[in-house]
């Protein structure tokens, strides 16, 4: 009797539990810009020089400014609960502008505009938002995993923003823009 209950229970609890669990959700994209306390070395493939060393982030998380001392970097924007990398000064963007709350398993589809102004509709989905990722010199926790609609990925860390993008060329992923190096000022 007291086997037949111990069975029936758990059986009865693992038909009831996906039911009951929900999927991981990032509310607020703040804490995925990059730390004041971090340097940061980075690598883009059609950058120019394409290695930038040295990068130390300033400015509030809305427009997190990481810069050389003459100006070369990339900007982290957070605005109005959407998150993007753009090359700084500039109106270049390498992503998308991902929107939060972001949700484990959930396809996002957004309408963005390229430097002429023409809309196009973009393609997302959020893969994890609670991996383990290796880039460069440091393993990040609580990085976002994102498959772009080209078929490559963007890896977003707490506290350290976008550190690695791959875009899809034929069949293989390759590295776009990546943080080599993040180091505690």
């Amino acid at each position: 009797m007291k086997k037949w209950f111990i069975t029936a229970v758990t059986t009865l609890s693992l038909a009831i539990a996906p039911m009951t669990s929900s999927a991981a959700t990032v509310s607020a994209g703040s804490n995925y810009v990059p730390s004041k306390g971090y340097s940061y070395s980075t690598y883009d493939l059609e950058g120019t020089p394409k290695r930038l060393s040295n990068l130390k982030c300033s400015g509030p998380a809305s427009l997190r400014q990481c810069t050389t001392t003459n100006y070369r970097g990339y900007t982290h924007l957070y605005n109005d609960k959407y998150l993007s990398l753009g090359v700084a000064y500039s109106d270049v963007y390498l992503t998308p502008a991902y929107k939060f709350p972001m949700t484990s398993g959930k396809t996002y589809k957004l309408k963005e505009y390229d430097l002429e102004g023409n809309a196009y509709s973009y393609r997302y989905e959020v893969k994890s938002v609670n991996t383990t990722k290796k880039v460069g010199n440091k393993t990040y926790k609580n990085v976002i995993r994102i498959k772009n609609q080209d078929g490559g990925y963007t890896f977003i860390a707490k506290n350290h923003g976008i550190v690695l993008i791959t875009v899809k060329k034929k069949g293989k992923q390759v590295t776009y823009y990546k943080v080599t190096s993040a180091k505690k000022r």
